[in-house]
């Protein structure tokens, strides 16, 4: 990034945070009634259900599906937040930035370059797209990781708001020796995905794959 991270920037951060947990309470309220079943999304994310319970097998489980439910599940050709309209909702004009935020957002596997725990920076860079720009990511529980984890790659949603990189809080965390592995699963797994069914085939693979020889996680932050 061209500026300085300051104390300014991660106690907005921390508003941003604080903000968007009631967006995603909003969006589920304005959403309700709408025909988006989650335990349909569940099965395509490969999360067992026995009836209409979802078989987790841990809490890593439902912040996946939560993340794929409101940001790759469609109906149609639309996502939940697509169906969100910010007027009628009553957003505020930091929930309209964050709703937008979502919408925009993208996912990939990125190297962890390093961190910076005084400022809360991580910096990632995309493997999975060489030629994108780096990614200064604000998350003070990932900036605090020890040297060691620093060896992994990490699978997450970057939203860019108000000149801050954050995720959505859902991380899919891989030893650095499963990269290659990986890289070369996805690209097998992409060559006959249509280009409109990328983003979502992607989350998919990478939950698939994290279930399968992930790292645990206790990363997110609350």
């Amino acid at each position: 990034m061209s500026f300085i991270f300051s104390q300014k920037n991660i106690e907005q951060y921390k508003h941003l945070r604080a903000v968007d947990r009631g967006l995603q309470t909003k969006v589920r309220d304005a959403t309700q009634s709408l025909d988006f079943d989650i335990l349909k999304a569940a099965k395509k994310l490969t999360i067992p259900v026995s009836g209409r319970t979802l078989v987790f097998e841990g809490e890593e489980d439902s912040t996946a599906l939560m993340d794929f439910f409101f940001h790759e599940f469609r109906k149609g050709s639309r996502r939940l937040l697509d169906c969100c309209d910010p007027d009628a909702m009553g957003l505020s004009p930091d929930e309209r930035d964050l709703l937008e935020a979502h919408r925009q957002g993208r996912t990939s596997l990125f190297d962890i370059v390093g961190t910076d725990g005084k400022n809360a920076q991580v910096h990632l860079r995309d493997v999975l797209a060489p030629g994108e720009r780096d990614v200064m990511l604000t998350d003070i529980a990932l900036s605090e990781m020890s040297e060691i984890a620093w060896q992994g790659v990490l699978f997450v949603r970057v939203l860019a708001c108000q000149g801050i990189e954050m995720s959505s809080g859902c991380f899919f965390a891989f030893s650095r020796e499963h990269r290659e592995r990986l890289c070369d699963g996805y690209s097998h797994r992409m060559k006959t995905v249509p280009a409109g069914d990328v983003s979502e085939r992607r989350f998919i693979y990478f939950f698939q794959q994290h279930r399968e020889f992930g790292d645990a996680q206790a990363l997110a932050e609350p």
